[in-house]
């Protein structure tokens, strides 16, 4: 069976991203006492990264309708082998997605950086984009809050976890690789909205169970909250590019740039909480966000008829009908 180097490409682009982000949280605990600095300072390595990120989306996405995908992807990938040259998993990565990441197919490139703001400007006078970059922002700030606090609480007294056993938590958010093929098929069965908001139910399980004192419980509601995030952000990726039907890159661009302000802001606020409240403020926080996003999906995003089978098909032919219009302009 051929291989599909453009999967494996994407694969690989993701997991060096995710390397560079997050592999700093399983040691915060022990940053935060070689430095002698409380868990709302040293937090701040997280919310640089995360803060940084949602910065330049927004050019990124501009860039990428000038450029394409493929040589802004492995321009980034290279470029951030330079600060993190000990760590050669980077280099490697960028050099495998530079050989196997294919072109891309039925590329429009925009007609500049002065067409894109245009478009970003339309994207975000769209309400119903709005309301998706809004849980973009919730999705992360929790994910944030509970997978930076959560080193902190099972660093004390009476689990005293070390460094080693706070990174395997982090094993946890396989569960979400593992459930993302489903997302196509349980958003045609049961719509966008009502997917969603099932899964948020389950994810405030999740928060609950992070209360309990076995750590068995904790691990179940770490599991619960790291597959239904991903879930979360998975269906509301594919909804940002089934709504913007132009300028999708810059759409998605600013959508990430949402995604990871609230991850900047779920790194620091929840440091708040900590310090008045200690783990169940964090957890309040969270839930009180969650229930934020839960209200915005349930009035702002349209139901079934807007995320079922045969909505899909009508942004088919929405965007059937827009490409027969743009060769007709060319033409």
């Amino acid at each position: 069976m051929a291989i599909d180097f453009r999967r494996f490409a994407v694969a690989i682009t993701g997991f060096c991203t995710f390397l560079n982000l997050y592999a700093p949280q399983a040691l915060l605990p022990d940053l935060s006492r070689e430095f002698g600095v409380g868990p709302t300072e040293i937090s701040s390595m997280i919310t640089a990264s995360t803060l940084a990120i949602a910065l330049t989306a927004p050019f990124t996405g501009a860039i990428a309708d000038v450029l394409g995908r493929k040589r802004l992807i492995t321009a980034a990938m290279f470029a951030v082998a330079v600060p993190t040259v000990m760590v050669a998993l980077s280099l490697i990565g960028a050099i495998v997605v530079a050989t196997t990441l294919p072109r891309e197919r039925r590329f429009r490139r925009s007609e500049g950086f002065v067409a894109s703001g245009r478009q970003m400007l339309r994207h975000i006078r769209n309400p119903q984009l709005i309301a998706i970059y809004a849980v973009g922002f919730g999705v992360l700030f929790n994910f944030i809050a509970v997978f930076t606090y959560v080193s902190f609480h099972l660093a004390a007294p009476p689990y005293d976890f070390t460094p080693a056993k706070l990174g395997l938590l982090f094993i946890t958010y396989l569960v979400g690789i593992l459930c993302a093929p489903m997302t196509g098929w349980a958003v045609t069965r049961f719509g966008r909205r009502g997917f969603i908001l099932v899964l948020m139910a389950i994810w405030a399980v999740g928060l609950a169970l992070l209360l309990a004192a076995p750590v068995s419980l904790i691990v179940l509601g770490l599991v619960l909250c790291a597959g239904c995030g991903m879930l979360c952000q998975a269906t509301s990726t594919g909804y940002v590019t089934a709504t913007a039907h132009e300028g999708r890159s810059s759409a998605v661009g600013l959508y990430v740039s949402s995604f990871y302000v609230g991850g900047s802001v779920g790194g620091f606020v929840p440091g708040l909480a900590w310090s008045v409240a200690g783990w169940p403020g964090v957890i309040a926080l969270a839930a009180a966000v969650l229930v934020i996003i839960a209200a915005i999906v349930a009035v702002v995003w349209p139901g079934r008829e807007g995320g079922g089978r045969k909505a899909e098909k009508a942004e088919d032919r929405k965007r059937a009908t827009d490409d027969r219009k743009r060769k007709t302009e060319e033409r």
